[in-house]
């Protein structure tokens, strides 16, 4: 995990000097995590490109005021989920993706139900720090900058976030066998 990141910072250093080859390189390392942070909350594949490729132009665009290499992974989720904010305000289909989450298939009820069943059924702010917590495995610290909120909010949310899940979990368990 060290050394990734390590190669993560030298790659920036280059970028940053002009080198075209590290930031492919660097896209080629992280588009697939940005591709899946941000298909979580669009459930929708080329909307979910779209925004990724917003973000990586952002990410071009702004590497130079990156002073600190070892920061890129909440930079770049910030900068992604900053975009994943605005595709909902352009498009006000706020409304409409978390009805939408709540739409089961048809045999989706006789089927045991993952941990990204459950967390769509949170609050979207109790959601986005659990995805980022363990999901994306990104630090209380980290999640701070990404969502620009105070440490102690991302922690009152993960606490409240984790009672809700629970209450979710026990009344689906108490539906199945009750």
């Amino acid at each position: 995990m060290r050394e990734s990141k390590v190669f993560d910072e030298l790659l920036i250093i280059r970028c940053n000097e002009g080198d075209q080859k590290a930031f492919e390189l660097l896209v080629k390392r992280w588009n697939k995590k940005l591709l899946a942070f941000t298909y979580r909350y669009v459930k929708d594949f080329e909307v979910s490109k779209d925004i990724v490729q917003d973000s990586w132009v952002s990410i071009f665009n702004a590497m130079h005021k990156l002073k600190e290499p070892a920061k890129f992974h909440s930079w770049a989720f910030r900068i992604t989920y900053n975009k994943i904010i605005d595709q909902f305000k352009k498009s006000q289909k706020d409304h409409d993706i978390r009805a939408s989450e709540e739409i089961q298939h048809p045999n989706e009820e006789s089927e045991q139900p993952d941990v990204r069943t459950y967390l769509n059924k949170l609050p979207p702010e109790q959601k986005t720090v659990l995805t980022l917590f363990y999901l994306e495995e990104l630090s209380i610290m980290d999640i701070s900058k990404v969502l620009d909120i105070p440490i102690g909010t991302v922690k009152s949310r993960i606490f409240y976030a984790r009672e809700k899940l629970k209450e979710i979990i026990n009344k689906k368990s108490y539906e199945n066998h009750g």
